[in-house]
């Protein structure tokens, strides 16, 4: 128990409040509300939100553990597979490579 307390108050609260907030709430809010326009689910929550976030986390935890990173992949990847079509499930290994390559190439070497 002790070591689940250390890991948590080491966390940043944050990043995991938003990344499971946008991940798993902000992605069915928007396939329910966008469902008469997919070019703004797609081209506006998916692409410029969900890799904006993703950027986001990899900027904000450059100096935690890498583990943290996918909060928010895993978060859209339970919401997606239940509100979006199934071709939207490849955004899951986007946002985890976008927010990995960002997180990797901030810290210092």
């Amino acid at each position: 128990m002790d070591k689940i307390k250390q890991v948590w108050q080491a966390s940043d609260r944050l990043a995991i409040y938003l990344a499971l907030g946008f991940g798993l709430v902000g992605t069915a809010l928007a396939a329910k509300l966008l469902t008469a326009v997919p070019i703004a689910l797609m081209g506006g929550y998916l692409v410029l939100v969900g890799i904006g976030l993703s950027i986001w986390l990899g900027r904000r935890l450059v100096n935690r553990r890498g583990w943290m990173l996918y909060w928010f992949p895993l978060a859209y990847l339970i919401s997606a597979y239940e509100f979006l079509p199934r071709y939207d499930l490849v955004f899951f290994v986007i946002y985890l490579g976008v927010s990995y390559l960002t997180w990797a190439l901030t810290r210092d070497a």
